[in-house]
């Protein structure tokens, strides 16, 4: 039992530490590294304009708190049938999670931040990484989930990977009305990396970075076109959203029908995990040759 439990331990906490040290935490706490601050100002315009939302680096790094976190607690509790179902539930959302980060690095004009073509693709390994620990995790009845929450967990993972599917095709589209601002985020991102700039804390840009003029017009052009969400409207949404998974987590155990509590269901969320990541190496080796809205991105680039 503990053998198993240390395994899945390792296994889940690998990519949700990883990613909060190295991608989400660095974004919400203050810092004057020249190469983060660079890549923090590429969360807040390339990122938040695909997903529509002001202020990306806040909204990514505690939403990959809220996530991961509770992922690394739970699944080294041991004991606790309510961990193990949260842990569950919130690799159902890391899923989805990772691969729209990977997505985001693929269409990005790489290298940028010393990230590299093949980049993408390691999110797509950690997303397979958590739907086998999920599937393992609801069938060995060792790591005590409740099984009669399993279409619950099915359920959720669905429409998180339904939310995936939504924002993914966002991307697709914004890339190439988007190709300035990433042409300027790149030049500020080379001048730092490959220059040697540095970076101050508040500034827009690095020291010494002369825009060029063009592409700075054209990038604030690209800005003013984004629609970003209101903040109250995405609180709302993610309420709502959590209103319905408690009311499903209230409501699906007290019915009567055995077919609600088979285990084998959650292979559908390790099917989706597959299917997601499968995804994500395809359109990260589309978007090295082109694809996916990058050809008009590197001809600019």
């Amino acid at each position: 039992m503990a053998i198993a439990n240390i395994i899945s331990g390792v296994l889940c906490t690998l990519p949700c530490f990883g990613a909060l040290a190295g991608e989400s935490l660095w974004l919400i706490t203050p810092h004057s590294n020249p190469a983060k601050l660079a890549g923090r100002s590429q969360i807040i315009k390339i990122y938040g304009a695909m997903c529509g939302l002001r202020h990306m680096n806040y909204v990514d790094g505690y939403l990959a708190i809220f996530m991961l976190v509770p992922i690394i607690v739970g699944v080294w509790t041991w004991s606790s049938p309510i961990a193990a179902l949260v842990a569950n539930l919130c690799i159902c959302m890391s899923i989805p999670f990772f691969l729209l980060v990977g997505l985001y690095i693929a269409l990005l004009p790489l290298p940028m931040g010393g990230v590299g073509e093949e980049t993408p693709q390691v999110f797509g390994v950690f997303g397979v990484l958590l739907g086998g620990n999920l599937t393992w995790r609801t069938l060995d009845p060792t790591f005590l989930v409740p099984t009669e929450y399993v279409t619950v967990v099915v359920g959720w993972h669905a429409v998180c990977m339904l939310i995936f599917a939504v924002y993914a095709h966002n991307f697709v589209a914004l890339t190439p009305k988007l190709k300035y601002t990433m042409k300027h985020e790149k030049m500020m991102d080379d001048a730092v990396n490959l220059g040697g700039s540095k970076w101050i804390r508040g500034e827009p840009m690095p020291v010494g970075f002369k825009p060029d003029k063009k592409v700075l017009k054209e990038s604030e052009k690209e800005m003013t076109a984004v629609v970003y969400m209101p903040l109250w409207r995405l609180l709302l949404q993610c309420a709502l959203l959590l209103g319905v998974l408690v009311g499903a987590l209230l409501v699906v155990p007290t019915l009567s029908s055995p077919l609600l509590k088979d285990p084998r269901w959650i292979y559908a969320s390790l099917a989706m995990a597959l299917a997601g990541a499968g995804f994500l190496i395809y359109a990260s080796k589309a978007a090295i040759k082109g694809g996916f809205g990058k050809r008009e991105v590197n001809a600019l680039v």
